[in-house]
C-alpha cells in the first residue's frame, strides 16, 4: 500500500517505513505528524483517486529531527 500526499505544493509518494523531508513546523522529534491532503491511495491492487474515496484519508509520520 502506498499514498501520494500533498505538502506545500508538492506531491510526495509515501508508504509505511519511508522517510522523507518536507518543509520546517513547529514539531520536536518524536512527534507525530499528519498529513491530511491525501491525492491517491494504492490499496490491494485498486487505486483509490475520487474526493469521496479519500475524504476521511490522512497519512500520520513521525517526526525523526
Amino acid at each position: 500500500m502506498y499514498a501520494v500526499i500533498n505538502d506545500s505544493g508538492t506531491q510526495i509518494k509515501v508508504q509505511e517505513g519511508d522517510v522523507i523531508r518536507v518543509d520546517l513546523r513547529d514539531h520536536k522529534a518524536g512527534d507525530s505528524v499528519e498529513f491530511n491532503s491525501v491525492a491517491l491511495i494504492s490499496k490491494d491492487d485498486a487505486l483509490l483517486t475520487s474526493a469521496s474515496e479519500l475524504k476521511n484519508s490522512k497519512v500520520v509520520g513521525k517526526v525523526i529531527k
